[in-house]
Formats: C-alpha cells, structure tokens, sequence
C-alpha cells in the first residue's frame, strides 16, 4: 500500500513538473514570439523609412516639348521648396510640407477650403508665372511642378539642366506631361512621400483620393456626350483649342462619359471646324485676372456664327476653375466632380 502511495505520488510529481516545464516553455516560446513580432515590426517600419541618398527617376526637357528620363539625388529631405503652381503647392501642404515650402507662384483660382488656412502661411513669390530670378531668389534647394514650365523664358523657373547646375532639385510632375492620367498623380504623390521621408502621409492621402474618384465616377452621365475647350480670343470672340494634350484632365472626364470632340485635331481649330464638329457641350476655364466669365458666355450665345452648334442650342457651356483643372493637383476630382453636377442639372443634356 505505501509502495502504490509512492508510486502515485511520483506520478503526480512528475505530471507537475511536467507542466511547470511545459508553461516555461510555453512562456519562453511567447516571450520569443513577442520578440520576433516585436523585431519585425520595427524592422517593417524601419524599411519604410527614406533612406537617403535617395534617387528617383524625373525628367528632363531641352526643348520644353520632348522629355526624356533623368534622375534626382537627395541627400537628405529638401527643406526649402518652391513650387510653381498653386496645385502643386496644395499637394504639399496636404502631406504636411507647408514648412517646407519657401515659395508659390500661379495662383489662378481658389485654394482648396480644406488646406486654405496653411496654405495662406506660404510666401507668394508671384500671383502669375515666376521667372527664374524670382526663384532661385528663394533660395530653394528643390523646384517642383508643371513640366512646362520648367523654361529659360520670363514665365519659366529655368530649365531643369539650369537649376541642378545651380545645385538646386527639380521634380517634374508626372501628372502634367502628356499621357498623364489620375494614376500619374497618385505616383506624384508616391514620389514625393519618399523624397520628404512622409510616405504612411502619402499612403493615406492616396487612398482618400481614390475613394473620393470612384464616388465621382458614380456621377457619370447616362448618356455619351462631346465636349470641346474654348476661351475668349478677345473682345469676346470664341477661339476653339484642340485640348488633345490635356490627358490627365480627359482621363477623369472620359470616366465621366464625356469625350473631346476636338481631341485628335491638330494646330489651329477654326470656327468653322468647331461648328461642323458641333460638340453638345462647351468648356471654358475661368480665372483670377483673366476676361469677364459671364461677359464671355453671353457673347458667346449671342454669337450668329455659332448658332447651329448644340451645345449653344443646349445653354451648355460649361465654367471650369483653371487651378482645378490645369494645377495637375488633386482639386481637378472637385472639379470634376462640380462639373458632373452642372452636366446632370442641365436637362438639355438628357
């Protein structure tokens, strides 16, 4: 009997120590697990970090049409940062930059409501284009914006040879060069969120940006419509452009079921052309400093020339913020949107 007492009590013991053993391991394995999640973590956040010298891909241009791929070293985050439109400064101050930025130039319409308080803190360097002088005055050590305006003219910041030479940056937007779409703009933003080492900022910003362009495509007309771009050639006369360059703003609006009628014309388009074309819809860009908006409209109604056409017929000629549309900034999806408003209130339209 004291032997079976025995035996259960080694038994016992041995079932204790068993599990005492077994939750230390269990421990030990957790604590590991913890360790390894712990390490991996960091090492994920660490790998999202910029590592600077950074190179990204740009562009170069010597003739201001043609650009060809040219990269950009950084050193370490840019501090002093012009840019030269108004769009491209709000995508700035979107991922938080505004301190970075030295300098605006082009401010051709209403800041974004969302950002207007920090980006009323930004140096205005120009209301219109900004020379070079005026730039490289601000003593940037990055220029960034249209690809266009990237000349050695009085409405240029100098060329991008002409600027890295003065040691200064340059990054080109995508989204502005022909062939440029709404993808371009998030890969702006993809490239800019590595070059200031804010890329989670970028991420996040992105993804609000598409959110908002699929509720914009929900907005779509039923019905395929053409439109073409004019403006006031002067004393109210109507003057016809092609627009066929302009990819990133056709990108959306063709999501929307509105197409350029005007899109594979080239040089000069006369009125007459216009008027055989006979787009249902007309798209003229308002902006700070420029004619009369609502004086242009009516005289293009009242205009015996372009009578026939139906989107005179149709009271369709369509207002558009040029910042919204032609900043390569992300307001072009308000703008878009407000413009697929207009375009479902006009019952001429249906």
């Amino acid at each position: 009997m004291k032997k079976f007492s025995w035996l259960v009590f080694a038994f016992v013991l041995f079932l204790l120590v068993g599990c005492s053993n077994s939750e230390q391991a269990n421990s030990a394995d957790s604590s590991n697990t913890e360790e390894e999640t712990n390490t991996e973590e960091t090492a994920a956040s660490d790998s999202n970090e910029t590592q600077y010298p950074l190179t990204i891909d740009n562009y170069l241009t010597t003739d201001g049409v043609t650009y060809e791929t040219h990269s950009q070293t950084f050193e370490e985050a840019p501090s002093k940062v012009v840019a030269n439109t108004q769009g491209m400064a709000e995508i700035l101050v979107h991922l938080g930059l505004t301190d970075k930025i030295v300098g605006v130039s082009a401010l051709y319409g209403e800041t974004d409501p969302e950002i207007a308080e920090d980006f009323a803190k930004i140096p205005v360097i120009s209301e219109g284009y900004a020379g070079k002088e005026l730039v490289v005055g601000a003593d940037p050590d990055l220029v960034m914006g249209r690809a266009g305006l990237f000349q050695d003219a009085e409405w240029g910041v100098g060329s991008i040879t002409g600027l890295n030479e003065l040691g200064i940056n340059t990054f080109v937007q995508h989204a502005s060069l022909t062939g440029g779409t709404l993808d371009s703009l998030y890969k702006d933003i993809e490239d800019i969120g590595q070059i200031f080492n804010v890329q989670d900022a970028a991420a996040d910003y992105i993804n609000e940006l598409k959110e908002k362009q699929s509720a914009i495509e929900e907005k779509a007309s039923e019905k395929p419509l053409t439109y073409a771009y004019v403006f006031d050639g002067g004393e109210g006369k109507i003057s016809p452009d092609p627009g066929g360059d302009y990819t990133f703003i056709a990108d959306i609006l063709d999501n929307l079921n509105l197409t350029n009628a005007l899109a594979d014309s080239e040089g000069t388009v006369s009125v007459e052309q216009l008027v055989e074309i006979n787009p249902d819809m007309l798209i003229l860009s308002h902006y700070a400093g420029g004619p009369d908006t609502q004086a242009t409209i009516d005289s293009f109604y009242n205009d015996e020339a372009l009578q026939s056409i139906n989107a005179i017929k149709n009271k369709a000629i369509m207002v558009i913020d040029f910042n919204q549309f032609f900043g390569y900034g992300p307001t072009i999806l308000d703008g878009a949107s407000k413009l697929a408003d207009d375009v479902a209130a006009n019952e001429n339209l249906k």
